[in-house]
């Protein structure tokens, strides 16, 4: 039986997207399903995953804070700790489909897909995301995409990254670089425009 991985940075016994996704494939497929996250999702026929949960205290949220005025934006994602649970947890199982819920879930499934030597598909619901459905080589063209366009454009690329590694919202985005709400969503839209055109040309 194949096996799918749904995955989710929050409370999945008060996520309704969660229990829908869940409830759907329990009705439409026959994949053996596991769910990851901070809490049981409270219904039958899965496997869950839990994920263990920090609060960062004032010390470590100045930290985080200044390596991502810094931008080390992976050091930042890979040091958190929910995020290194999460991989040493799922790093020796194999999935054959990863339903990826947030966006600061996406380099965590990138990585375990590149493990599985890239076989996995991997499906990003998050609505901000640039692909509604990303496949191995949609994401190795977004990175590449995404280093060239920090090369020609490395202010409005540090928006992305800090949503894409940090797992920042917009708005937290602009307070870490110190601009308006505005320009930030101005940024992050030319930033998907731009980013977009790329892989298509690619």
């Amino acid at each position: 039986m194949k096996k799918i991985l749904n995955i989710c940075f929050s409370d999945l016994s008060r996520d309704p997207r969660v229990y829908r996704q869940i409830q759907f494939l329990k009705e439409n497929s026959n994949f053996k399903i596991f769910c990851a996250g901070f809490c049981h999702p409270n219904t039958e026929g899965i496997e869950y995953i839990d994920i263990k949960y920090q609060k960062k205290d004032l010390v470590k949220k100045l930290i985080y804070a200044s390596k991502l005025k810094l931008r080390m934006y992976e050091n930042c994602y890979w040091s958190d700790v929910h995020i290194k649970d999460a991989w040493n947890k799922l790093k020796h199982k194999k999935f054959d489909l990863i339903i990826s819920n947030d966006l600061n879930t996406l380099p965590l499934t990138v990585k375990l897909s590149q493990k599985y030597g890239g076989n996995c598909q991997r499906i990003a619901l998050e609505s901000s995301n640039l692909f509604t459905e990303s496949h191995s080589e949609d994401l190795i063209a977004l990175d590449e995409a995404l280093t060239k366009f920090a090369a020609e454009d490395p202010e409005r690329a540090d928006i992305v990254k800090l949503c894409y590694f940090g797992g920042l919202s917009i708005e937290q985005a602009a307070r870490v670089l110190e601009i308006s709400r505005a320009t930030a969503y101005r940024y992050w839209s030319y930033a998907r425009a731009w980013l977009y055109d790329e892989i298509k040309k690619g």
